[in-house]
């Protein structure tokens, strides 16, 4: 993606008057007036070259004379430098400024030699495979060593010199065919065999060995018994190319990929055709710009129109008439003259009677608008369109070809999108494609991980986006970057001369971000490198990539494959000419740009070690400059697809300085440009894949949270990984058209909040797959996060007067009319008198009702957001006041947990959903919260979530643990088993937070119970011996809410059925709160999550409803026990308002008192 504005042709006025001077010296032709036209610039080359800038005033020349500037101007060792296209006048007037040459880095001979050196290696290949392949197979062994058997083969064909030659080898273990392709070895440029060495369960009898040119062979796998052993590493084909490729070999290489892997790929014809490889034949006759007429022929140049010659001739006669004289491609013009024999026919004259009388064949016009008042010129011409490629490229307009690869292509799997060669000087790009595309292939059939991608994506690959302007590179002019078609109207730069000028920069002709919209980087002229097109989206090549992203719409990711500069880029691509991009991705949005990068950057390091250096990675603008136009931004904006843009060829460091490595290096430079850069978009693949596999839901925290401050407070949301945080500070709940989290600035992370005032911040994430945190849904306005920032100056706890202020606030803002105020006053006054007095629940009870009296005025003299906002200020307040035990609230999380997510069985989503749950509940308390993952059976992870307060100013407090699993059995919805006591311990942590305590407290919601106590095991076992020390005791709460009325007593179960710790605490509460002793018991049993605690030597009970009399070990519970009749239904609120009474009291009163627990038995080592 490279910005250019060509000059092909400056003016050498000195050379070509010299030139004019001599001819008039000897011609025998007289003139009616002296020529006072400028001199028309004659054709030179050009050359890429490295100038040194002296200073801004010569920076500013540059830019005057629209000199063709590669990536911008940079600084090294305080000189400053860039690369230009110029030809040897342009030179000439840089040094007139100062600014000199220090590098001359292509010139026409280098690129004949790059065409030379292609042309070499494409005749060699082709005298191999017109020769009669020989085959042979070096070895078919197997071993097998310390870690398993393998299957080695070499085999040698006499055209594996050719990396189009390919070797696959076959072969059958129980009656199934199985295959791989061979790799090819070469060593210091030379072919030596190919190989495989890949593991195997079964060793074959026999093995076949074929080549894409027909050739066979077998032979027995014996046992390798010795000699040298072949390089160890994974059997992964690469090096599929061997040069540089026009795009008739391309699509002849797809179809016959196409033919070869009919399972596995399919060839899309794109429906818009290019404008062909033709041009029309032009010639220009005369050396001034107000005496020359340019003709150009009514047929393309290879349809009729080489050929034509046009002459300018004296009749040599007094008093002539302007004649035209046609037989059949010979058009003659016999010029006017007066009575002394001087011609007097104009320019302008000769392009009327041309246009005349022989429109049929061509037409005229005077040079580039020039009014054509000078005398035309005695000349002659023949016309040509130009164009030199050898008789098998074709003229015509060019379908776009697309491969389409995936095991499964009916538009179910994620798409990925890969497109190269907008610019058509570009050559290693369609490498890129081409390598991947038969990477994909040809380790389908025995590398598991190319198997993942071809299964489960749906990859798209333009190998030649712009195959015109690709053949006139190759064949033409190699600095085209632009497609062929020429949009200049007659009276602009539409003669032969700025024929290497025409065209539309693809890149720069999409429908965001265009130079038509205002912004900059595309140019509205038509002989700009940079040339955006007549209007948005006009080239039919830009139009392919449209209809790919409209027909599939799949297609989550895509990357643009440009050369060179080693760049690696995203959205936004363009700017206005204040330097306003377009709209930047959010914070997680980036955030996601740059984790996906960094693996796909790893992938392209692997190949040489190339590393993609930090400044030249991130937004086009940041590390580039506006391209305005371009088709990724394209595919972001309006399609919402990933979209990366690589830049291949990096610089390359020799000694000191980096160099720059060009558009066509030398094809041993490309090839590895070509590997690693392919390596890069399989790793593309790898994300799309990664991201199509993942469902896990993102959480996200505000920091700092919930809480009083005296001033104004900065709150930064942090995410569990890439996510956008949608959110508002206006009390209204978050939905997907709220305000997002976006960058702080340029290259900059994540913004922060600054809360000025008391406010509630609401907020969610959704990840770039997808997934929304909790499964929130605006229309059910459950499952949100929830901030409540006081801002008073005082160190008082937030209360009824932070209320009066925001009141006062809200109605200074209009929230509130004067209709609503007295009434809001009188609660507030009486609200204030409850505070005092410190009666808590009547406290509650009027905020109640202040709540209904802001409902009453909704929309009635309290605005919708001033309602939201002074709701959720009073259920914050409620909740902090209210510190009884509250069964209803339990009941809300039982419903969720059984109800909203169902079934918990372990390792699903639905045990993950209740864990984001029950962390994102701890975390609105304000506790400090981790997840602790740890694996299960079969590959799959279970996690326990930690909720931790600590005393403040005690160090190494003793640790007390109120504990309860999550998890559920297959089918069963698990209301009391155990949603009821994972919600009593969200409520016990609910109650408990603001407890002035002198103990530690954590709470734990231990995953995979059901799987034989795994995540208790897991938790316990990572304990420190330290922490085990400090231990006093374990609360497990499991089942304490059936309602099913034989199980009528709470069961205090110890493993050991003798009593400890948690029995004296809870029996000591029990006679507090005057509950018989009829209704609990002590027991021995088991089967629960404090069994690794108590075998830790930490003291711990069970809390279970069981029939009375149960023995000793064991279980009288529930019929419904472990199965689909486990519902919210069968739970019983009173008992569990027993079971969180009694332990909210054993535990206040543990955790308040000074004094160590005394232990029932020494602890564990």
């Amino acid at each position: 993606m490279k910005k250019r504005k060509r000059r092909l042709t400056v003016l050498s006025t000195s050379i070509l008057l010299a030139i004019a001077m001599f001819i008039s010296g000897f011609s025998s032709f007289t003139y009616a007036e002296t020529a006072k036209g400028e001199l028309i610039p004659t054709e030179e080359s050009v050359e890429i070259v490295t100038i040194e800038i002296p200073d801004e005033e010569a920076a500013q020349v540059l830019r005057d004379l629209e000199i063709d500037i590669d990536h911008g101007i940079h600084e090294h060792d305080g000189v400053w430098e860039t690369e230009v296209v110029v030809t040897p006048s342009e030179i000439k007037k840089l040094e007139q400024h100062g600014i000199t040459v220090k590098e001359t880095m292509m010139t026409e001979q280098v690129w004949q030699q790059r065409i030379k050196e292609r042309n070499q290696i494409v005749q060699q290949n082709e005298k191999l495979l017109a020769q009669s392949e020989k085959l042979e197979i070096l070895r078919a062994q197997h071993y097998t060593n310390q870690s398993a058997t393998f299957l080695y083969i070499e085999a040698k064909s006499s055209a594996g010199a050719a990396a189009g030659t390919t070797l696959t080898a076959s072969w059958e273990v129980d009656g199934e065919q199985r295959s791989a392709t061979l790799a090819r070895k070469v060593d210091y440029g030379e072919y030596l065999y190919h190989y495989m060495e890949l593991p195997v369960e079964a060793v074959p009898d026999s093995v076949t060995v074929r080549t894409n040119q027909g050739s066979e062979a077998s032979s027995k796998v014996t046992e390798w018994l010795g000699g040298d052993r072949p390089e160890p590493g994974e059997h992964y084909v690469t090096g599929f190319v061997d040069h540089y490729m026009n795009p008739l070999e391309i699509n002849e290489k797809m179809d016959a990929l196409a033919e070869e892997f009919p399972e596995l790929v399919e060839i899309i014809d794109m429906p818009n055709k290019t404008n062909g490889y033709r041009r029309h034949a032009q010639a220009t006759l005369g050396t001034y710009t107000n005496t020359a007429v340019s003709v150009t022929s009514k047929d393309w140049g290879h349809e009729g129109g080489n050929g034509i010659n046009v002459s300018l001739a004296n009749p040599g006669k007094n008093d002539a008439s302007l004649e035209v004289v046609i037989e059949e491609n010979q058009i003659t013009v016999n010029l006017a003259t007066d009575g002394s024999g001087q011609i007097t026919s104009t320019a302008k004259q000769v392009v009327a009677v041309l246009n005349e009388e022989a429109s049929h064949l061509i037409s005229a016009t005077t040079y580039r608008g020039n009014a054509g008042d000078g005398i035309a010129e005695i000349k002659s011409a023949t016309l040509t369109d130009g164009l030199n490629a050898p008789d098998e490229i074709s003229h015509e307009p060019a379908t776009v070809k697309a491969f389409r690869i995936g095991k499964v292509r009916d538009g179910s799997k994620p798409g990925v999108l890969g497109y190269s060669q907008e610019h058509a000087r570009e050559w290693v790009t369609p490498l890129v494609t081409m390598e991947t595309a038969e990477r994909l292939l040809r380790n389908y059939a025995h590398d598991e991980e190319t198997r993942k991608l071809v299964d489960n994506l749906d990859i798209f690959l333009v190998p030649s986006v712009n195959p015109d302007g690709a053949k006139y590179s190759f064949f033409d002019y190699n600095m085209q970057r632009r497609n062929m078609t020429n949009h200049c109207g007659p009276n602009q730069a539409s003669d032969f001369a700025a024929r290497n000028s025409w065209g539309v920069d693809l890149n720069r002709n999409h429908s965001i971000g265009s130079v038509y919209d205002g912004f900059i980087g595309g140019s509205t002229s038509c002989t700009s490198d940079t040339f955006a097109g007549p209007e948005k989206t006009s080239e039919p090549e830009a139009k392919n990539i449209v209809w790919l992203a409209d027909e599939f719409a799949n297609i989550d990711f895509a990357m643009n494959i440009h050369s060179h500069g080693g760049y690696f880029m995203w959205s936004p691509g363009a700017y206005d000419t204040n330097r306003t991009p377009l709209p930047r991705p959010t914070a997680g949005e980036e955030a996601f740009y740059w984790e996906a990068s960094e693996h796909i950057l790893a992938k392209i390091q692997d190949h040489r070690g190339t590393v993609i250096l930090p400044a030249r990675t991130g937004p086009i603008p940041d590390v580039l400059y506006s391209a305005g136009g371009n088709s990724a931004d394209y595919l972001w904006y309006e399609k919402g697809i990933y979209a990366w843009n690589f830049e291949v060829g990096a610089p390359l460091w020799q000694g000191n300085r980096w160099v720059s490595v060009g558009f066509q290096p030398a094809y041993e430079e490309g090839h590895e440009e070509a590997m690693e850069f392919s390596n890069g978009l399989i790793g593309l693949f790898d994300v799309a894949l990664k991201q199509s596999e993942d469902d896990v839901n993102p959480e996200s925290t505000a920091v700092p949270g919930s809480g009083k401050y005296k001033d104004s407070v900065e709150v930064s949301i942090e995410t569990s990984e890439p996510a956008t945080v949608y959110y508002t500070l206006d009390g209204g709940n978050p939905t997907f058209e709220s305000d997002k989290i976006q960058l702080k600035g340029t290259r900059e992370g994540a913004e922060s909040l600054k809360i000025e005032h008391t406010s509630i911040l609401k907020y969610f994430s959704v990840d770039a797959a997808g997934n929304v945190e909790s499964n929130y849904n605006p229309e059910s306005g459950k499952g949100y996060n929830q901030s409540v920032i006081t801002i008073a100056d005082n160190d008082k706890a937030a209360g009824i007067k932070d209320l009066e202020l925001l009141v006062d606030r809200l109605k200074n803002e209009g929230d509130i009319e004067n209709s609503a105020i007295r009434p809001l006053k009188l609660h507030l006054t009486a609200l204030s008198q409850y505070e005092k007095q410190g009666n808590a629940e009547k406290l509650m009870k009027h905020l109640e009702s202040f709540m209904l009296l802001i409902n009453q005025y909704t929309n009635k003299g309290i605005s919708q957001n001033a309602a939201s906002t002074m709701i959720a200020y009073s259920e914050y307040l409620i909740e902090r006041y209210d510190t009884n035990f509250d069964s209803e609230k339990v009941m809300s999380h039982i419903e969720h947990l059984s109800v909203d997510i169902g079934p918990r069985v372990t390792g699903t989503a639905e045990e993950r959903l209740a864990a984001d749950f029950i962390g994102k509940e701890f975390k609105r308390l304000g506790y400090e919260v981790s997840k602790q993952d740890f694996d299960i059976r079969n590959g799959l992870k279970s996690q326990n979530v930690i909720a931790v307060k600590k005393p403040k100013n005690i160090e190494n407090p003793e640790i007390v643990y109120v504990t309860g699993h999550y998890d559920s059995v297959r089918n069963a919805p698990g209301a009391n088993d155990n949603g009821s006591g994972t919600g009593a311990m969200l409520e016990l942590a609910r109650i408990l937070k603001d407890v002035p305590a002198d103990k530690e407290i954590r709470f734990i919601a231990f995953g995979a119970e059901e799987q034989g106590l795994t995540g208790s095991r897991y938790y316990v076992s990572q304990l420190s011996s330290e922490e085990i020390a400090r231990s006093a005791a374990n609360f497990n709460l499991d089942m304490v809410g059936t309602n099913y009325e034989p199980a009528s007593q709470l069961h205090v179960t110890t493993l050991d059925g003798q009593a400890n710790a948690v029995w004296d605490y809870i029996d000591a509460a029990a006679n507090e709160l005057n509950i018989d002793r009829e209704n609990y018991t002590l027991h021995q049993l088991g089967r629960s999550d404090h069994v690794p605690f108590h075998e830790a030597g930490i003291d711990a009970a069970l809390f279970i409803w069981m029939e009375p009399g149960t023995p000793p070990g064991g279980v009288r519970i529930e019929p419904w026990y472990h199965s689909a009749g486990d519902t919210i239904d069968r739970v019983s609120p009173e008992r569990i308002q027993m079971v969180g009474d009694l332990v909210h009291e054993a535990v206040y009163e543990l955790i308040t008192e000074t004094t160590k627990v005394k232990q029932s038995k020494d602890k564990a080592a």
